[in-house]
């Protein structure tokens, strides 16, 4: 039977052309690339999700640890220590004359007060270097002018292995770390106390774990890992101090990427945004545009206010600003440094350069 011409012009309309076939194809890969696209926001969302469940779970194992374990920390040192964030070196006996006058009530992260040599240890390289932090008075004059030095029991050593959670070989891998950073705080009258700052940082996501081996091994060192292979959990390159995002090493050439901080003024006129001090150098205005300029990080001022960056305002005239989630009565701005008493307006900020899952700030029960 011959097919006629009808027949066959009947049948091509039936069938797809190959350019039909093209477009359809083109438009189902960006419908693909599309759906693809969204899937890393999904699981963002998920894991900020799970990082503010678990944030909020470590923040209250961390406050009990410190309010009452006594085996970890005794900060009762630091009480008597009266160089703890002096301002200037004080007389024969004034360790225990916690005079506010004297103090400047700022954070100190490196936990190396007073003049050079007033620490036994060094405990600024110790937790660069190690990441453990070191807690306890240095030496200081008693009333008889005599030199006095902390006994080794005074001093207290929380190396990072203990400040990580979950805790190494208890079921599950090591997925945050938590760090600490006092500062005396007024109260009323002349009185002072102990303020505690406390960061919740994910571990580095990109640390090589050796084959056979789990990431507990790796941040303790333990099970055959050697010390080309351990790694502390937070990584920071030793000039820039930004993350690098692969742990640091053991051996003394990596540095563990401790809290900072960072010298800031808040003007009246604009209550909400806290701007970089005219005094710091370029590697805190590199440390201010990559580590804090970024909305939803987290950083504590010297009021011990825990604050969120939500808006990060252009460059002008070369003063960099932060606009945050808290206005500012007028008596905190505007600091006069020489002027105003220490500890009374904005001077300073704490943070970490990579953004914490939680920062907070409480004054232990002892």
């Amino acid at each position: 039977m011959k097919t006629t011409q009808r027949e066959i012009r009947r049948r091509m309309q039936r069938a797809f052309t190959l350019v039909e076939v093209l477009i359809a194809v083109l438009v189902l890969s960006l419908g693909l690339l599309g759906l693809a696209a969204i899937f890393p926001a999904v699981i963002a969302q998920q894991r900020n999700a799970v990082d503010r469940t678990q944030g909020a779970v470590v923040a209250k194992v961390v406050q009990q640890s410190l309010n009452s374990s006594q085996f970890m920390v005794d900060f009762s040192g630091l009480r008597r220590d009266f160089w703890f964030s002096a301002d200037a070196a004080l007389g024969c006996g004034n360790g225990f004359d916690l005079d506010p006058d004297d103090m400047n009530f700022l954070w100190e992260p490196t936990w190396q007060w007073g003049q050079a040599g007033h620490m036994a240890i060094s405990p600024a390289q110790v937790y660069r270097t190690s990441g453990m932090i070191v807690v306890g008075f240095g030496k200081f004059k008693d009333m008889n002018c005599a030199d006095q030095s902390p006994e080794p029991e005074d001093l207290y050593r929380v190396p990072v292995t203990a400040r990580l959670y979950p805790q190494p070989y208890t079921g599950e891998q090591p997925r945050y770390v938590w760090d600490f950073v006092p500062r005396r705080a007024r109260l009323s009258g002349d009185s002072s106390d102990i303020e505690i700052a406390v960061f919740i940082r994910r571990i580095d996501p990109r640390i090589r774990v050796p084959r056979g081996k789990t990431l507990s091994d790796v941040l303790t060192g333990n099970n055959g890992v050697g010390v080309s292979q351990a790694r502390l959990p937070l990584g920071a390159d030793p000039a820039s101090l930004l993350p690098t995002g692969d742990g640091a090493a053991v051996d003394g050439t990596g540095t563990y990427s401790m809290p900072l901080t960072m010298p800031v003024i808040v003007r009246s006129t604009e209550p909400d945004q806290i701007v970089l001090d005219a005094s710091a150098n370029a590697t805190m205005r590199d440390l201010w545009k990559q580590a804090i300029a970024s909305p939803g990080q987290i950083i504590i001022d010297n009021l011990g206010n825990v604050l969120n960056v939500i808006e990060v305002p252009e460059e002008r005239n070369g003063e960099l600003s932060i606009v945050v989630d808290h206005r500012y009565a007028e008596d905190a701005t505007d600091f006069n440094f020489g002027a105003d008493p220490r500890g009374v307006k904005v001077e300073q900020i704490l943070f970490t350069v990579q953004k914490p899952v939680r920062a907070l700030t409480f004054r232990p029960d002892w």
